[in-house]
């Protein structure tokens, strides 16, 4: 069969599915009336069969999938055995044969074609692989020959069945004998084109003219042609019989599997496990639908089946619950996937993504879907709704209880993990797709659990929406992050499945009823599906261990889903790329913008051998690259075409932002546009001097900083708290002034982290003050150095710069190198530059001084006598600088807003902000129904007697409840105001590990001292060890002591002092045993620092390429 006679094979075929017979569609509608008809009038036994369907068994339906994996499989080694058959390859290809298969299948579901509408994806297939279409069409006509010919045994089967029973009716015998007259048909064909290839011929040539005259189209002088090569294609097949009993037996399992499908869904609707009833039904469904009007037999199959089924003892609901759960696996489930697969055959392997605009609209469009499901199915879990009544006391919590049962369970969980990828899929993440696909998914579960058809279409609908649109989605996700999500949700719900398995069968007499080793294990698997559990516990032991499974179950499930989402959302730095990029700055790196890399704002684009990198921003849809790629110099090539296929893969807009002379061949060789947009000073150290006319001013201004006993000093590196201090006070000072501003991506903001890691250099008055200072950043692998704060405190001396900039060209001059770079001069240097964008920047430079200063910049820079090095920005294309320039304003020039300052607040402050939420959510619950904080004291309190039965978990859960209901605004201030102090003194890990410590150290000596004096016979103290104890303000005061302890000299001397004071005179004043416990957590947490302090430690801050030079006085003298 030559190509052209394909294509238009392909078209008839569409042709016969949709057109040229215009009675179909008028039996469609009548069919379709009869439908609805019989629908209005039944309405009450489908309201039934919904729910036969919605309570479906579990083991029937894993059953009924197994049948259909089955089924699947079969087709595919039906023309697997066909194509070898044939001579075709068939090893080596399962993947995209089974692709392959389905889409057939699909085709010839949804084409009425007598099953030859599948060629059509073989053919493409065929094609793509250079194998001659005769070939290939063999292989199919062989392939749906031994489909009929494995049908035949079904088929003779089910008529004995139905002989012996006295039902065979005339339709029946109707429909096998026109389905033996088409099998008889393609079995001439074959064995005319195996033994007497010129007789095919002449009917191949009257079947031509015949068309010709129906169609009125001439027919073509090669006629015969395809029917020559088909005859050749199928003769060594025909020859060796043998050959073609593989691709029957494969189609008698096809059929097979039919039957087990239908008698899995009938079992599982409750119709029983009848293997004859379903044999019969089967094959009258393949007979109603070979007679059907349309494809598949829609509508006729589905009518006659329930028939049959009725018939054969089923009552109606049941019947049409089982018929319709059996349509679904066999017809609307392969017709999904198999059409998901021609579209991609269609398309080819060689399937270009979506234009980048097309790319964007689909990522909005799926975030927007999954927002729209999530947020539905989050209100719908935590909404109001008809549910068991719970214990009472637990009002508050009566809503977060009933989510996380059922369906409620499945659509909570979906929900939170829809709403928290959608950023993801805007940045085109195929992790975040592949999660949304699943979660979408699950979603739908939920709300066919939960008998929501509303929310079973939107969440299907989103389902399909979000699954075809796969190849706008190719931004890679973090990989290690997703196996650790995975790894834990697997082992942890083992885990927690074998303890549920061994508590219940182990506490088999603290259950109503008992269990039983098979009952145990059902029960762990329903605990951990959040579902109730038959076996009713008697005992608090038993009531205890369905909780911590279900709080463990809980658990897990956040842990891994936090991964999983992190690896989904993909986390910009990651610490491994953080690794790699330190090291290539210190291999490769020689701007003076390369230490900004490692910003908090910069994404990386590592290659994949990690041999170079692109630091990035990202500004609504802009990404901006700091300078050039960064690397080895045959890496930085390919580094900067991969930034640019992840930017169009993205949708993204690319530029690169300051980039000099060297880096600019390399850019604009790819087909992007430069742009200058200033100049870059560089002092030579190796020949300046203050000397000369030229420098007359600069001298005024050095004596007059030595006339104010001002000196310049580096600070002891890594930087003191103190030192810290006194730089903040300077900074403050610097930014209220309402001239300044911090910024962001080309420049480093005050932060004390940041600090340690730079040395610094201050200027000091006569009294130590701090007038100015400047932080010096890593040379790497440049022969210049340069600087990034340049900080002074308001109403300083005059010229306190000047004497800072020839500090650090002494400096720089002593290290040997040969230049210090002064930064950027903003729009200068364009005089000889043509264009729009040019002229722009020539006017903002010379009319922008209201603005910003860039001409007074420009000529603090010149005195120092520089060498001017010219820097651009790149872009695609010379319309996109407008949207570049807005994108460099946004990610570093433009002052933060509130809100973006709020957003950050759960990001620097993790552990503050879940002990304020905790506290917020417990206190409110304890103020609105005091039983809800009795129940919680008594689940997570602590006193002597439940630590000596070995409840010894208590003691870290009861900082958490507050010993009195309500809001307890003493604790709730102490605590917003220890945990922030805690937290960026000593990081988010040491602040939780130092509360609960504190805890400890207070609780457990007081509690000893407590049980020695009621040993004595003191009743007020045996009253203590009997009542519940809970609260954060020993674990509080514990932090506010660790915080003074890690300043040094007087401040910490003051700030023990302060707290020590305190805590003595609220001793003095109440007489509290709550005080006692303040003062020990306080002085215990104190000496465990102490002891913890005398351990070596290394010095942090170090970075590869930064050599540590000794502190010392540099004076204007020497300067000189």
């Amino acid at each position: 069969m030559s190509t052209a006679e394909a294509t238009r094979s392909d078209v008839a075929a569409g042709e016969a599915g949709t057109g040229g017979h215009p009675w179909r569609g008028v039996v469609a509608l009548l069919l379709a009336a009869a439908v609805a008809s019989a629908v209005w009038g039944e309405h009450a036994d489908l309201t039934r069969a919904l729910r036969l369907l919605t309570s479906a068994h579990p083991g029937w339906l894993l059953a009924l999938a197994g049948a259909l994996v089955l089924w699947s499989a079969a087709w595919t080694a039906v023309h697997a055995t066909a194509s070898a058959a044939v001579g075709l390859p068939a090893r080596g290809e399962l993947r995209d044969l089974t692709r392959t298969s389905l889409a057939a299948v699909a085709l010839n579901s949804a084409v009425k074609s007598g099953g030859m509408a599948g060629l059509a994806a073989f053919l493409r297939r065929g094609r793509r692989r250079g194998l001659p279409d005769a070939d290939v069409s063999a292989g199919y006509l062989l392939a749906a020959t031994a489909a009929d010919a494995g049908f035949v045994a079904v088929l003779a089967g089910g008529l004995v069945v139905l002989g012996a029973d006295g039902d065979l009716s005339g339709a029946d015998v109707l429909a096998g004998t026109l389905f033996l007259l088409l099998l008889g048909a393609r079995l001439g064909a074959l064995l005319l084109a195996a033994r007497h290839p010129a007789a095919l011929r002449r009917v191949a040539v009257l079947l031509r003219r015949l068309r010709s005259r129906l169609t009125r189209r001439p027919a073509p002088d090669d006629a015969w042609a395809p029917a020559d090569s088909l005859a050749a294609a199928l003769r060594p097949a025909l020859s060796r019989p043998a050959r073609v009993l593989l691709p029957a037996a494969a189609a008698a399992v096809v059929d097979l599997a039919g039957v087990l499908m239908l008698l899995a869904a009938l079992a599982a609707v409750g119709g029983g496990a009848q293997p004859r009833l379903a044999l019969v039904a089967y094959v009258s469904s393949a007979l109603f639908a070979s007679v059907g009007p349309l494809p598949g037999g829609l509508g006729v199959v589905e009518v006659g089946t329930v028939a049959v089924l009725v018939a054969g003892g089923v009552q109606l609901p049941t019947a049409t619950a089982a018929v319709a759960l059996f349509r679904l696996a066999e017809f609307w489930l392969p017709l999904a996937v198999g059409g998901l697969a021609w579209s991609r055959i269609r398309g080819g392997a060689g399937r270009p993504a979506p234009s980048p605009r097309a790319g964007v609209w689909l990522r909005r469009g799926s975030a927007l879907a999954c927002l729209v499901v999530g947020v539905g199915g989050l209100a719908s879990a935590l909404g109001t709704h008809t549910a068991r009544p719970l214990e009472r006391g637990l009002h508050p919590f009566r809503q977060a209880f009933l989510a996380v049962e059922g369906g409620h369970y499945l659509l909570l969980g979906s929900g939170l993990v829809l709403v928290l990828i959608a950023r993801a899929l805007l940045r085109g993440r195929r992790a975040a797709w592949t999660t949304a696909v699943a979660a979408l998914g699950t979603a739908t579960a939920g709300a066919t659990a939960l008998h929501r058809p509303v929310a079973v279409l939107v969440a299907g609908a989103a389902t399909l929406a979000v699954g075809t649109s796969r190849q706008a989605f190719t931004a890679r996700g973090d990989s290690s992050l997703a196996r650790r999500g995975l790894a834990v949700l697997v082992a942890g719900e083992l885990l927690v499945a074998g303890y549920a398995a061994v508590g219940l069968y182990r506490l088999d007499d603290q259950f109503r009823g008992g269990t039983t080793a098979v009952g145990s294990v059902t029960g762990a698997l329903r605990l951990l599906l959040m579902l109730p559990v038959d076996a009713e516990p008697r005992t608090v032991h038993a009531a205890w261990l369905i909780a911590s499974v279900r709080l463990a179950t809980l658990g897990v499930v956040l842990v891994g889903a936090g991964l999983l989402v992190a690896a989904v959302t993909g986390g910009h730095q990651s610490a491994a790329d953080r690794a790699v990029v330190r090291r290539l700055l210190a291999e490769h790196a020689t701007s003076a913008l390369a230490h900004f890399q490692l910003l908090p704002d910069k994404h990386w684009m590592v290659t994949e051998d990690g041999r170079a990198f692109v630091g990035y921003g990202l500004s609504h849809g802009t990404a901006v690259a700091l300078g050039g790629p960064i690397g080895a110099p045959d890496a930085v090539g390919p580094a900067a075409e991969q930034f640019l296929a992840l930017c169009r893969r993205n949708g993204w807009r690319p530029a690169f932002h300051q980039v000099g002379e060297a880096d600019l061949p390399l850019l604009t060789g790819l087909g992007l546009v430069a742009a200058k947009i200033g100049e870059e000073a560089v002092v030579d150290v190796t020949t300046f001097s203050t000397e000369g006319r030229e420098h007359k001013s600069l001298r005024s201004a050095l004596r007059r900083c030595e006339r104010a006993g001002y000196r310049v000093q580096e600070l002891p590196h890594p930087l003191t708290d103190d030192d810290a201090a006194r730089l903040r006070v300077v900074s403050d000072a610097w930014s209220a002034d309402g001239r300044h501003r911090e910024r962001t991506f080309t420049l480093g903001q005050f932060d004390v982290a940041q600090l340690r890691e730079t040395p610094v250099l201050a200027v000091l008055d006569g009294d130590g003050e701090v007038q100015a200072f400047t932080n010096l950043l890593p040379a790497y692998r440049s022969e210049e150095r340069t600087f990034d704060l340049m900080r002074r405190r308001p109403g300083s001396v005059n010229g306190v710069m000047e004497l800072l900039f020839v500090a650090m060209i002494d400096r720089a001059r002593a290290e040997g190198a040969r230049g210090l770079d002064l930064g950027l001069a903003p729009f200068t240097g364009l005089e000889d530059q043509p264009g729009a964008p040019a002229t722009v920047m020539r006017l903002l430079y010379e009319h922008g001084g209201a603005l910003f200063a860039y001409a007074g910049l420009r000529a603090f820079k010149q005195k120092w006598g520089p060498r001017w090095e010219a820097r651009y920005v790149v872009a695609r294309s010379a319309g996109e600088l407008p949207a570049v320039a807005v994108a460099v304003a946004r990610l570093g020039e433009l002052p933060r807003g509130r809100w973006s300052r709020l957003r950050t607040v759960p990001l620097r402050w993790p552990v503050t902000t879940a002990f304020a939420a905790v506290q917020l959510w417990l206190m409110g619950s304890g103020a609105y129904d005091p039983r809800v904080h009795r129940e919680l004291l008594a689940a997570a309190g602590s006193n002597w007697e439940l630590l000596l039965h070995g409840q010894l978990w208590r003691l870290l859960t009861s900082p958490v409840v507050q010993a009195s209901p309500g809001f307890v605004w003493v604790n709730a201030a102490l605590g917003l105001l220890a945990f922030p102090l805690a937290e960026a003194r000593l990081g988010g890990r040491r602040t939780a590990a130092l509360f609960l410590l504190g805890d400890l150290v207070g609780s457990v000596p007081v509690l000893l001292a407590t049980r020695l004096l009621a040993g004595t016979g003191l009743d007020a103290a045996g009253q203590h060890l009997r009542e519940l104890d809970g609260g954060s303000s020993a674990g509080t005061w514990a932090l506010l002591a660790a915080v003074a302890w890690t300043l040094s000299g007087r401040w910490r001397t003051a700030a023990l002092s302060t707290v020590g004071t305190v805590l003595l005179a609220a001793l003095v004043l109440d007489h509290a045993l709550a005080d006692v416990q303040h003062l020990v957590s306080a002085a215990g947490t104190v000496l465990v620092l102490a002891g913890l302090q005398r351990r070596p430690r290394r010095p942090d801050g170090e970075l590869p390429g930064a050599d540590p030079v000794p502190a010392r006085d540099r004076t204007p003298a020497a300067a000189g």
